[in-house]
């Protein structure tokens, strides 16, 4: 049985199963559109300096197998360690249904019933996430197509300090299929380990706890597994949570749909706006001069380039 065998269900809620630190990395690319670009900055004395990024609730992005793909992936691994006879089928039966629940509890302070208005304690409510995604590649021509659909198309080099000091989670995203099946057979060895120190006599109480504890971990992993297909992509994401019902949560109108998303605004914006790249689509011959004139508008004075991609 696996090394792990001393491991509690409570030690196995800590563990991290994915390298989640920035890194060595130190500027990320976030594409976007010409309104895009005036949403993040924007030309009004009162946001001079500042930036502004749209976080979207993880059920309206643009992935229709968001949250979908780790689960399948997980069946599928399951299935094969059942196979193997690397763990039991009473375990495999107890573990089989597991499913990511929309919302997740996390904790929040909130307000106390009966005392001063102001008083706030931290308690686990239902959240949403909600997320930003950047690019860890420079003038990638996959992106360039994606947000070039109206000739359009504006890379943002930031720093990858930008949202330091805030309660926000940050990773890139895992494309490799194998790197992500070895981290789910590590999370059902470790369940099965924990599992299996306890007596047979309460095995409808381990049964519940091994499935408490991989829906607990698949939540936090769901958001850093994306199907193969979008590795040119290079995704780094920043994820954070809302209590259901926030009023800090606004909504846009997108593709015919109202999405909800959570307005991140970041000070002293023009010590994290690096660089603005010009996507290799656009023809007009004064895109340089204007993208200039408005970012100084608006108080940046910040290199613009074009993109170096040679495109028919």
């Amino acid at each position: 049985m696996s090394k792990c065998i001393e491991f509690t269900f409570k030690d196995l809620y800590e563990k991290d199963y994915t390298d989640r630190s920035i890194g060595e990395i130190s500027t990320l690319w976030h594409y976007t559109n010409a309104e895009g670009l005036m949403g993040v900055v924007r030309n009004d004395i009162t946001e001079r300096g500042k930036l502004h990024f749209w976080f979207t609730r993880s059920d309206c992005l643009n992935d229709p197998s968001e949250g979908k793909h780790i689960m399948s992936l997980y069946r599928s691994v399951c299935g094969e360690m059942l196979a193997r006879g690397e763990i039991s089928q009473a375990f495999f039966d107890a573990i089989k249904d597991a499913e990511i629940a929309t919302d997740q509890f996390i904790k929040f302070p909130v307000p106390v019933e009966g005392s001063w208005e102001n008083e706030r304690v931290a308690a686990y409510v239902p959240c949403h996430a909600y997320i930003c995604s950047f690019s860890l590649k420079e003038d990638s021509l996959d992106m360039w197509r994606y947000y070039s659909k109206g000739k359009s198309g504006y890379g943002l080099r930031c720093g990858a300090d930008l949202f330091v000091g805030k309660d926000i989670h940050a990773y890139p995203v895992i494309y490799d299929d194998v790197a992500k099946r070895g981290i789910l057979r590590e999370l059902i060895d470790d369940a099965f380990c924990a599992y299996a120190r306890i007596e047979d006599e309460r095995a409808d109480e381990r049964g519940r706890a091994a499935k408490g504890l991989i829906q607990s971990v698949l939540k936090k992993l769901q958001f850093e597994f994306k199907h193969e297909c979008y590795a040119s992509e290079h995704e780094y994401r920043f994820v954070m949570y809302q209590p259901i019902r926030a009023l800090e949560v606004q909504f846009r109108a997108q593709g015919g749909i109202l999405v909800p998303y959570v307005d991140m605004t970041i000070e002293n914006g023009d010590a994290f706006l690096q660089e603005v790249l010009i996507s290799p689509f656009i023809e007009n011959a004064f895109v340089m001069d204007t993208t200039r004139e408005y970012l100084a508008q608006c108080g940046y004075d910040c290199p613009v380039r074009e993109s170096q991609l040679p495109v028919r």
